[in-house]
């Protein structure tokens, strides 16, 4: 199982936020697919056509299944807690 990583703080591409990486166990072509689908969900969000962080996460979430078919768990929101548990190099 992968060492956890310290916090970092990451510029998203589209420049509508940051990303905070809590701990992150993938490859970084996989990282970088992520933060393409982050950023259109922010863009979106931005320009009103989301209202809300579960329609974000939503977004991101059909983004990513697309890419790889299985099982993905989005958090998106500015206070939340939760628990999600993934089997170390499978991302």
């Amino acid at each position: 199982m992968a060492a956890k990583e310290k916090k970092e703080k990451v510029e998203d591409p589209s420049n509508y936020g940051k990303v905070r990486i809590a701990f992150k166990d993938v490859l970084a072509e996989r990282q970088a697919q992520m933060f393409a689908a982050t950023g259109s969900a922010l863009k979106a969000f931005h320009k009103g056509e989301l209202k809300h962080f579960w329609q974000m996460a939503e977004v991101i979430k059909d983004a990513m299944a697309e890419i790889t078919p299985g099982k993905w768990h989005v958090v998106v929101g500015k206070e939340y807690g939760s628990y999600v548990t993934h089997e170390a190099g499978t991302l």
